[in-house]
């Protein structure tokens, strides 16, 4: 007799061949993913294409239905030819790409980008053409909702991923709650994490025996040897990126192709930062306590980046109005998330200092890889709180806690850090030891 179940490991759905069978025979499938890949940045594309990867790593065949290639370019990761390459080589045989295709020769009013049904056309065509055996949505905006709708249109079962945003933003809207609720109704198995499970179950009425944890998965096997990271080489490119970024503000455009432009002094201390600037990111300290660093000390500050607009020229210009500071300074795009570990090794310190998050139940990954790199990690004290594995972290040991973002603050450890390199090297190699602990 043959039931199906799902693998908690790897929420993927499996056929086992009789419920006494205690070894139970794991049935590799035909699975179609529908979500987020590079080059979209930012944590739920990567979780997502880690979760591919370890899936291929398996046996399984994954056809991937995304939209990655229309991102725009304040959210999207600068390649290189050699990241095609590489990119190529991670998906190896077991995972094919369909991508959407822009439809910007089809007007029509109001106008959008008409994702959902370029989405929902591909995934038809996938079903039609592939024998798919399970459909996995990650995120639910649009890609659950259109796996759960394409997993009913075509009797195929469907496993949900939700991001923290899905619970605490998203579903709030008055337009959207609707949806989300018939697609978790209409789910066959929705993943969430241990700390959003709770918050999952409040915010809908759905069966929650549906409801599996998503242990997720360790960092990619490219943070363990990682491909190198050319500084001089992703700032060239950075080049013809921010010409069609900022096309619209040639002065701008002109200072920080002029501010990179300069060689980095590997003998001065670097500091380094990376994600979407914002206001709960605490940039806006960091610049300011970097700008009175500038009138005292030597470093490098190297920033990769990207957002909203707004935020973005704001962020670019209160670093150029500082002339010491920008004499120190780099700024990049985004950059494909296999460099990440090459960019961390090339830093003395990395800060990341969320705060006052408006999602509370978000558990940003970006901590763990800048521990396994054993680079010294600034972390603000409202992520550390969020931490499943916070009892490792001892301040001063490990990492260095920032309790409060302020430029004060910042301006503070910064200083001490520069000025004892030595120390800050030991703190970072005792941080490295958290990843072998956590990696058992």
């Amino acid at each position: 007799m043959e039931r199906a179940v799902v693998n908690v490991d790897t929420g993927v759905l499996v056929v086992v061949m009789g419920v006494q069978d205690a070894q139970d025979v794991d049935i590799k499938m035909n699975i179609l993913f529908i979500g987020k890949i590079p080059p979209i940045e930012g944590g739920e594309s990567v979780s997502g294409f880690n979760h591919i990867l370890a899936l291929a790593s398996k046996g399984y065949k994954i056809h991937v239905v995304t939209n990655a290639d229309e991102v725009e370019f304040n959210f999207r990761q600068s390649f290189t030819s050699e990241d095609y390459d590489y990119f190529c080589t991670l998906l190896g045989s077991n995972i094919i790409l369909h991508n959407t295709h822009s439809i910007k020769k089809h007007f029509h009013i109001p106008y959008s980008h008409s994702y959902f049904s370029k989405l929902f056309g591909l995934g038809s065509k996938v079903i039609v053409d592939n024998p798919i055996d399970l459909i996995i949505g990650w995120y639910f905006e649009p890609y659950g909702l259109l796996a759960s709708i394409l997993s009913k249109i075509h009797n195929i079962k469907s496993t949900i991923y939700h991001a923290g945003s899905d619970l605490s933003r998203l579903s709030t809207h008055p337009d959207l709650f609707l949806a989300y609720e018939w697609m978790v109704n209409n789910g066959n198995t929705i993943m969430s994490k241990p700390s959003s499970r709770e918050s999952l179950i409040s915010s809908f009425n759905f069966n929650n025996d549906k409801i599996q944890i998503d242990k997720g998965n360790k960092l990619p096997n490219y943070f363990k040897k990682p491909p190198k990271f050319d500084l001089k080489e992703y700032l060239e490119l950075s080049n013809t990126h921010y010409s069609k970024q900022l096309n619209k503000f040639p002065d701008l455009l002109s200072a920080i192709i002029k501010m990179n432009s300069k060689s980095l002094d590997i003998e001065n201390f670097t500091i380094g930062i990376y994600g979407k600037i914002s206001s709960n990111k605490g940039t806006s300290e960091l610049i300011k306590a970097l700008s009175r660093l500038s009138e005292i000390c030597k470093f490098n500050f190297i920033s990769v980046s990207g957002g909203r607009e707004f935020n973005l020229l704001s962020y670019y210009e209160s670093i150029l109005s500082h002339r010491k500071l920008s004499e120190n300074s780099y700024i990049l795009p985004f950059i494909p998330h296999w460099r990440i570990p090459g960019f961390i090794k090339k830093c003395d310190v990395v800060v990341f200092l969320e705060n006052d998050f408006p999602i509370k139940i978000h558990r940003p990954q970006i901590p763990l890889e800048v521990l396994s790199q054993g680079t010294c990690l600034f972390l603000s004290k409202d992520i550390l709180e969020n931490l499943s594995y916070k009892k490792l972290m001892i301040d001063q040991k490990n990492f260095i806690c920032i309790d409060k973002v302020t430029q004060d603050n910042l301006f503070d450890k910064l200083k001490d850090a520069i000025e004892d390199k030595k120390k800050i090297s030991i703190i970072g190699g005792h941080g490295k030891s958290i990843i072998t602990f956590l990696n058992g």
